[in-house]
């Protein structure tokens, strides 16, 4: 600290800011209307008669003795701010008398004024940031306030503060009672003089590698709350039990309160390595009597610990010490500098604290009795204080406060909190050898809920076979509709004649139960024959889309081995020349019913072999109410999971599969099919459900279900289809290909609140669900963990990979049998729905496809000229996932020649060519980093009405700035939701009632402008008309004028 002249009438001194005033400061100017957090009180009740002369002359005293109390801050025209300290201050105070206040109402009058003083703000500017208040409740009790901004002193220093104020109340306010202060200037000068270098290198190694630890919700801009608190006493044998802990390992009481804190992180996060913030002491012993020096020496600094599960506790807590001994000569630095360091703005946003405060002074969390003087006595002391943080850890030997923000949790959230903390000291007490990937954070009964409750779906009906469920539903509903298409219909009696026949065909061409028949069947009724056939026969269905790439059929082929490949001409073979009498077969729950591929992390696809059991429980489950008796329509491909709802739901119940017909859906398309069909349930994936929503969401109006899955739902999307179709019902679905379609499923009925989030629901039937950590122990509710399905519906293994079936169908630690370990990370909510938070893995989704970044990238690395690569999903405007390529090398044609070998969903919408890839500081590539792809676009312009509007939806819908009119669609990134988009914006724009097989025809501007006469107009050509005078408001404008009228101006511009 340099010299300071101080020549300005009544200023004693300037003094620099310490590191955690800096701190203080811009939180406290952050926002001057909203709560400044960082302050403190003390509050004092006294029984006797108080002379409050003489109280406010002991505050005075307080004020001379203490530079720092004395303090304001100010900015100079350089912009650093220092502390001013002036001459002399004034106390400010006031006296409160609430004896003429009604007995039964005073207590609440006195907690009012108590909370006056706490919330009243105080200038930063305009010393002295302390005040006194004395309260009388009665003749004989007063509550003396003293409340003063931490900016100032920390909460040693107002334990001193407090002290010093009841002696020189003893002693008549005067300070030569009291032994000579060390001036807090002594301190600031100490701080001038430590190594800035060494400290940041300490930090740099100390937080290498580290990641932010966050717990609390997002905060956003919220301004800053007052805090609530749990506070937690300790059972005395707990308490003796800690402290042999600490000195039979000779570490401190505070080195064991911040391992527990690490502990219970780590449950809430799923992390072995963690980061908190811990306030130092920060008064260096070799500054004499800084013991009783007032002012902030506190600092708040990371805390990191890591462990790995077979470390002990006592291992944990050593090295915790020790990394925190190495510090120690380095804790001067700023937060801010720390963090900076460290490469990030939030390191922690939870706070660790402990007091242990010299024992002379006044104990500001528990009731006392003590003699002031004469016949006046200290009845008890409190104190409160606050800091930013969501979560603040408060700990002393015997006690310990939980301080939460309400706006983020609430008390119940807190206390749960306090109860897992108490049975996490409990543990690390019982036994210091017990290893840390064993400790549990789960309170009384939540294990049982957990494994037992809410994880568990009802009992179900009973295991049974696809033509078992079949024949029943013949027996009842056999003259009923069965299937509509566009070439006629078929009964249930009819379809299972059918069925039968060539079931006999199959057998007759030597298909035996268990052998595996390829369908590459377009959708129609006689793909349902062929694949109910294939059912009948015990053998097992593999779909093959015809629209796939030719060497990604042939390895769907090559790798499912089929005893036959169904593709036509044998339907009308079967059903001329076979019996309808049904083939007697042995088929079993446990036998594959179809085999169905999905996207594989290993560079190829993999089969995953369903069984009869988990399909007919799938479509006999309580969760469809009267799904399965209405009309379904049947558009997925029958390649993809959404199909096994779409067919079997509705054929074991007794209702009708709707064959749509050869066409992408769009809302008008949509409307126009329920209409006709009069159907009841329809099922769309996320993205198409997103895209409906926003578009046309009253497409949806005359059905009773909507169904969608298959990747996150937007609240918002759910409650624009609920508003403007009153009567539907919308579920969410969640299950991988491996758990038969879905594991659980979320209901929102009519007239019920959309929750902000979308769950993914409670498990079906006979399925159970696990949140559980990396050692395979349940997470707490609202915990991430990842989610392993057990039960019905599990898949029986991948085909021919018996090594990746062991990696993820794993044996049960709790029970029936097997568990399918999904890699996506979940959590409870409190009203035990499970909410998805992400995958694991790289694993993503899109347009409802599961995708494994890796298969691409194995195609990517045979194109020639490429010598690196990788893939990411982009999600650079909400809701708009698009995959990106990115490579290294001199490669052309990089899309063609996936398109060639991978199906249209894994084409990448973009390649980037890059120098070389972006990497982590572990050598990974760092996706991160990776850049937005740039849409090179021609530069010929609109030259028609009808290419203006044209070009201006192309860059709404695609997200650019502009588009030429010979630039495709697809070429920019579109794929074919957002052509569904498009379709629905140029009908509302023009008024052209368009497909999206047309946009793939004419992708560019000027391809479908010259191509816009051909379609059916569907609302009357815009023409001039009389323009009135004057002009009415538009319904918008209305509605803000009402508000206007109503409220006054707004900020809407």
């Amino acid at each position: 600290m340099g010299k300071v002249t101080v020549s300005k009438p009544g200023l004693a001194d300037v003094w620099p800011l310490a590191p955690m005033q800096k701190g203080m400061l811009f939180h406290a100017l952050y926002d001057a209307e909203a709560t400044d957090i960082y302050r403190g009180q003390v509050v004092l009740d006294l029984d006797g008669r108080l002379d409050t002369d003489a109280l406010r002359s002991a505050g005075d005293a307080l004020l001379r003795r203490h530079p720092t109390l004395r303090a304001g801050f100010r900015t100079l025209k350089s912009g650093e701010t220092v502390q001013i300290i002036p001459q002399r201050s004034d106390l400010p105070w006031q006296e409160v008398d609430l004896r003429a206040v009604p007995a039964g109402h005073r207590d609440d009058a006195l907690g009012e004024a108590v909370r006056e003083e706490w919330t009243r703000r105080f200038d930063l500017a305009a010393p002295p940031l302390l005040r006194l208040t004395a309260i009388r409740v009665s003749d004989t009790r007063t509550r003396v306030v003293l409340t003063v901004h931490h900016i100032l002193c920390d909460g040693w220093s107002t334990s001193i503060i407090a002290n010093e104020l009841i002696e020189l109340y003893r002693n008549g306010g005067d300070e030569r009672a009291l032994p000579p202060v060390t001036p807090y200037r002594s301190y600031l000068a100490w701080l001038a003089r430590r190594d800035g270098a060494a400290a940041a290198e300490a930090w740099r190694h100390a937080l290498d590698g580290a990641q932010p630890t966050l717990v609390a919700p997002e905060t956003g801009n919220r301004a800053p709350v007052d805090p609530d608190e749990v506070r937690v006493e300790l059972p005395a044998p707990l308490v003796t039990e800690l402290a042999g802990l600490a000195r039979r390992h000779g570490v401190t009481t505070s080195t064991v309160m911040r391992g527990a804190w690490a502990v219970l992180l780590g449950a809430l996060t799923g992390r072995d390595d963690v980061v908190f913030g811990g306030t130092t002491a920060g008064r260096p012993p070799e500054i004499p009597g800084i013991d009783t020096t007032v002012g902030l020496f506190i600092n708040t600094l990371p805390v990191r610990a890591r462990w790995s599960p077979t470390d002990t506790v006592a291992q944990l807590l050593t090295r915790l010490q020790d990394a925190q001994a190495a510090l120690l000569p380095h804790e001067h630095l700023s937060l801010s500098e720390v963090q900076n360091i460290a490469g990030t703005r939030t390191l922690f946003d939870t706070l660790t604290v402990f007091q242990n405060y010299p024992v002379d002074l006044l104990d500001l969390t528990a009731t006392t009795a003590r003699s002031v003087s004469g016949d006046l006595d200290l009845a008890s002391v409190g104190g409160r204080d606050a800091a930013h943080y969501p979560l603040t850890f408060t700990a002393m030997a015997e006690r310990f406060r939980l301080t939460y923000r309400p706006d983020l949790f609430t008390r119940a959230d807190a206390e749960l909190l306090a109860r897992r903390l108490v049975k996490v000291l409990g543990q690390l007490a019982a036994d210091p050898g017990a290893r840390v990937g064993g400790l549990d954070v789960l309170v009384d009964g939540e294990r049982d809920r957990l494994l037992h409750g809410v994880n568990t779906g009802a009992p179900g009906a009973a295991p049974t076979t696809v033509p078992a469920a079949f024949a029943r539903t013949v027996r009842q509903y056999a003259h009923e509709t069965a299937v509509i298409s566009a070439a006629g219909s078929l009964t249930y009696g009819e379809l299972d004649a059918r069925a039968n026949r060539f079931a006999r065909y199959l057998h007759s061409r030597g298909v035996a139960p268990g052998d595996r028949v390829a369908v590459t069947l377009p959708r129609s009724a006689e793909l349902i024959v062929v694949l109910l056939g294939i059912a009948k026969a015990g053998a097992v269905f593999v779909p093959v889309d015809t629209s796939y790439p030719a060497e990604r059929m042939r390895f769907l082929l090559e790798d499912s081995a089929p005893a036959l490949v169904v593709s036509g001409t044998e339907v009308d073979n079967a059903l001329r020349d076979f019996s309808a009498e049904p083939l007697p077969v042995d088929v079993a729950p446990e036998s594959g019913l179809y085999v169905m591929y999905t996207s594989g992390s290993t560079g190829t696809p993999k089969g995953v072999v369903a069984t009869h059991g988990g399909v007919a429980a799938l479509a006999l489950d309580s969760c469809w109410d009267d799904i399965g008796t209405g009309r379904v329509l049947f558009h997925a491909p029958h390649a993809f999971d959404a199909s096994t709802f779409e067919l079997w739901v509705p054929l074991l119940n007794g209702g009708c599969v709707v064959v749509a017909p050869e066409a992408d859906i769009d809302g008008h398309t949509l409307a126009r099919l329920i209409d006709t069909y009069a159907l009841t349930a329809v099922h769309v994936t996320a993205g198409l459900f997103r895209v409906l929503a926003q578009e046309t969401p009253a497409c949806f109006a005359d059905l009773r279900h909507v169904l969608t899955g298959g990747d996150v739902v937007p609240a918002d999307a759910a409650a624009s289809v609920l508003d403007a179709c009153p009567g539907v019902t919308v579920r969410h679905l969640y299950g991988p290909t491996e758990t038969t379609l879905c594991a659980t499923t979320f209901a929102i009925a009519p007239g019920s609140k959309v929750p902000s989030v979308l769950p993914i629901g409670r498990p079906r039937d006979g399925v159970r669900v696990y949140v559980l950590d990396a050692c395979l122990r349940p997470v707490p509710v609202g915990v991430a963990g990842e989610l392993y399905v057990a039960g019905r519906g599990v898949a029986r293994e991948y085909l021919g990979r018996p090594s990746l079936t062991a990696e993820r169908f794993v044996a049960s630690p709790y029970g029936g049998g097997r568990m399918y370990r999904t890699g996506d990370l979940v959590r409870w909510d409190h009203e035990g729905h499970l909410v998805f938070l992400g995958r694991a893995d790289d694993q993503v989704k899109i347009r409802g496809f599961r995708i494994e970044p890796a298969e691409i990238e194995g195609v990517l690395a045979q194109v020639p000229g490429v010598d690196q690569a990788a893939v990411v999903v982009r999600e650079d405007q909400p809701g708009d996932k698009r995959l990106v390529a990115y490579v290294v090398g001199n490669a052309v044609q990089v899309r063609e020649f996936v398109a060639e070998r991978l199906p249209d969903y894994m084409v990448p919408s973009a390649v980037v060519v890059l120098d070389a890839l972006p990497l982590t500081a572990n050598g990974k590539v760092d996706r991160a980093a990776l850049p937005a792809p740039d849409y090179a676009v021609s530069d010929r312009t609109p030259r028609t009405p009808q290419e203006q509007i044209l070009c201006r939806l192309f860059t709404e819908v695609l997200g650019l700035e502009q588009v030429g009119i010979d630039d495709g669609f697809f070429d920019l990134g579109g794929d074919s939701l957002l052509a569904t988009r498009l379709a629905s914006r140029i009908k509302g724009a023009l008024g052209a009632e368009i497909s999206v097989r047309v946009l793939f025809e004419a992708p560019t501007v000027a391809g479908l402008a010259g191509r816009l006469d051909e379609f059916e107009a569907v609302r009357p050509v815009l023409v001039p008309a009389e323009r009135p005078d004057p002009m009415p408001l538009s319904f918008g404008q209305q509605r803000m004028w009402f508000l206007h009228s109503l409220e006054g101006p707004s900020p809407t511009n």
